[in-house]
């Protein structure tokens, strides 16, 4: 038995006229593109607590009920909820923004942003640390005694 992989399925939206011939190519129909442009930087220090931020560009058209934006990283956590994945609402300026917490390690993160069938990514690849840009930070150690307070390194 032979296997063929099925045709892509065509939506024609217009009919043929006397004498003409119709080219399905000529009228298939894509769903609007809603996200024009994801914005996010290309690269970025795996520190475990810099945010970068991704901005998800609609098209001038996208109806104001259609101006969710769902986003998924493949590494970091979106802010908002701490997750893989987080839905941000544009504005007027067309403009949805999460920000992306680094990983603790060296990776690339691949960012999405999904509105309707519109489908943008990014790739964000993050590099270790150097020493002195790593923030540490230490809590010094305190002793509390009935009435006082004092702190020792």
């Amino acid at each position: 038995m032979l296997l063929r992989p099925l045709p892509t399925p065509r939506v024609l939206v217009s009919s043929t006229a006397a004498g003409h011939h119709a080219d399905p190519d000529d009228h298939v129909h894509a769903a609007p593109e809603r996200v024009r442009d994801l914005v996010a930087p290309d690269t970025a220090t795996a520190d475990g607590v810099s945010l970068a931020e991704v901005i998800a560009l609609l098209a001038a058209d996208t109806p104001i009920d259609q101006r969710t934006v769902a986003f998924t990283t493949t590494v970091g956590q979106l802010v908002s909820g701490n997750t893989a994945a987080v839905t941000a609402t544009a504005g007027t300026d067309l403009r949805a923004v999460v920000l992306l917490r680094a990983p603790v390690d060296t990776a690339r993160a691949i960012v999405t942003a999904t509105a309707g069938a519109s489908v943008r990514t990014r790739v964000i690849t993050y590099a270790r640390a150097q020493p002195g840009e790593r923030v540490e930070l230490v809590p010094l150690k305190s002793t509390l005694t009935a009435g006082a307070a004092t702190s020792s390194p």
